[in-house]
């Protein structure tokens, strides 16, 4: 994994993205263990911005979900760093479709590179919780950018949480699921880099390592 340096045609973005990664990256801190809890079926093209990472299962011989992520360039998409395989060739970005019993999503990407802000390798932190990963070649149709906050956002505000991760029963849902409950106040201990979500209404236990947190503002845009 690469690591992002003053020269790099891309740090001016990758400085924009960690600025508000708190808002679409939700960090595990037990490890992946993925889990939408009450979350209801997402509607068809409801997020063309949500990616999902494939990787090949040698045992079952199919290909399965481990982590989710926001596609916020052509070729860019924003993830947990905890994420990203050590082999970038054992990982596939699909985006597109919302049935994970279905293998024929709209898109399919490989991964080139991955990328860490400026001073995280090797930190177990959780503000360095964040990578951008760069496909192999763009995404070309069906698939919105991610729209970037350019603010702060608000304790008590409304947000939606997207994922395929473990419902509260245990079971990998077979399509895309979302929920709904208000950004809150953080326990004691963790920074502003941080962002708590959720309650017995609406929640991502675990979280859904990766995948996109998001509000709407007044106008309807979702960031």
């Amino acid at each position: 994994m690469k690591v992002f340096n003053p020269s790099s045609s891309v740090h001016t973005f990758f400085t924009l993205l960690l600025c508000v990664s708190a808002v679409f990256v939700s960090s595990t801190i037990d490890g992946r263990f993925p889990r939408i809890i009450n979350g209801k079926p997402s509607s068809s093209n409801n997020h063309p911005f949500f990616a999902s990472f494939l990787k090949w299962n040698p045992e079952t011989k199919q290909q399965i979900r481990f982590c989710g992520g926001s596609v916020v360039g052509l070729k860019w998409v924003l993830t947990a760093a905890h994420c990203v395989e050590p082999n970038l060739e054992d990982m596939k970005v699909a985006v597109g479709h919302i049935d994970r019993n279905q293998s024929n999503f709209i898109a399919t990407r490989s991964v080139k590179n991955s990328f860490l802000p400026d001073g995280c390798r090797g930190s177990n932190e959780l503000k360095c919780d964040v990578a951008l990963l760069e496909m192999n070649e763009p995404f070309r149709h069906y698939v919105q950018l991610m729209n970037l906050a350019r603010k702060k956002i608000k304790i008590g505000i409304e947000a939606t949480a997207i994922g395929y991760g473990r419902t509260e029963r245990g079971m990998y849902p077979n399509v895309l699921l979302e929920a709904h409950s208000k950004v809150r106040h953080c326990p004691h201990g963790y920074d502003d880099g941080v962002v708590c979500f959720g309650d017995d209404d609406g929640n991502m236990c675990h979280a859904d390592s990766g995948a996109p947190l998001f509000t709407e503002d007044n106008e309807g845009y979702s960031w």
